[in-house]
């Protein structure tokens, strides 16, 4: 059955009047009654009982005026959604990003990316820097929040935040009650690190730092997850130098010192596979890098 001939059927059924019912259709009025008698002869019932002075709905006809009108209700819906996928409105996206960064400026993107488009659903995918990168070039997820610099083929990175280090201490700790902290002080004090398995640039910042106050620390654990990091430190197993995002999530039970004067950055860019981007992905990578998160 064709859409074309519903539409006919729709509108004559509205009208009851061949002359009018054509006029709205933009067509004469034999060519609609030959196609109302072929929509009739395909279905094998009378639609319309026809007089010379008016035309009405058969019970047939009346039936399938309901289900038209639901048919052509439902076509409407599908158009507009459609449309707003097209422009970005509607959809779906899939996010990766490293695990600390939720502690940082990632609530607040979400935050303006649930303002702007209210009904775009996402999927947020906690995963390391290498991991996103693959699941990017194999179009497993839409977007990634990845530490920088980083190494990578066919993959747009953009810097869009940076954030001081930090020293942490656990409140138990006898210099946690200082305003500042020579590092070279904790020269000889048992160090928490970053797993290999993190990103380089972490533990190269975290070293180039050590190296500018004169020592190298004494590595006695390694940690995959700033929050297991934080954990140990505050069980007063060892410092940390961490970046400074997680202070509002942490700083009960554990003391942070800013490492501002030193000019190493910890980087967080937005990371996107141009060859698998769709418009609804390409909308939330231009509403982030419309805003400046950069401090």
């Amino acid at each position: 059955m064709e859409t074309r001939l519903l539409k006919y059927f729709s509108v004559l059924a509205e009208e009851l009047h061949y002359g009018k019912a054509a006029k709205r259709l933009h067509i004469s009025q034999p060519p609609l009654s030959r196609q109302i008698m072929d929509l009739e002869e395909e279905l094998g019932v009378r639609l319309f009982n026809r007089t010379k002075r008016n035309v009405q709905l058969t019970a047939y006809g009346e039936y399938l005026k309901g289900e038209s009108d639901r048919l052509f209700s439902q076509l409407d819906v599908i158009r507009n959604h459609l449309q707003s996928m097209k422009h970005g409105a509607v959809g779906h996206v899939k996010i990766g990003y490293v695990g600390d960064f939720m502690h940082s400026i990632f609530p607040d993107i979400l935050a303006a990316l649930k303002q702007a488009y209210p009904k775009i659903e996402t999927t947020l995918l906690e995963s390391d820097s290498e991991s996103q990168i693959k699941a990017l070039s194999k179009g497993f997820v839409d977007i990634g929040f990845v530490r920088t610099p980083i190494e990578v083929k066919d993959i747009i990175i953009n810097p869009i935040y940076e954030e001081t280090f930090s020293l942490i201490l656990s409140k138990s700790h006898p210099l946690s009650s200082r305003k500042k902290i020579p590092l070279k002080e904790l020269a000889d004090e048992p160090y928490i690190g970053f797993s290999p398995k993190c990103p380089p640039p972490l533990s190269k910042s975290v070293m180039s730092i050590c190296n500018r106050s004169g020592f190298s620390p004494k590595v006695i654990h390694r940690a995959l997850q700033i929050n297991s990091i934080v954990k140990l430190v505050e069980n007063n197993i060892g410092y940390s130098i961490i970046p400074i995002g997680p202070k509002a999530v942490f700083k009960e039970n554990v003391k942070f010192f800013d490492l501002k004067n030193y000019p190493e950055r910890a980087e967080i860019s937005l990371a996107y596979n141009p060859k698998s981007m769709d418009e609804i992905s390409m909308k939330v990578v231009d509403l982030i890098l419309s805003h400046n998160y950069r401090k």
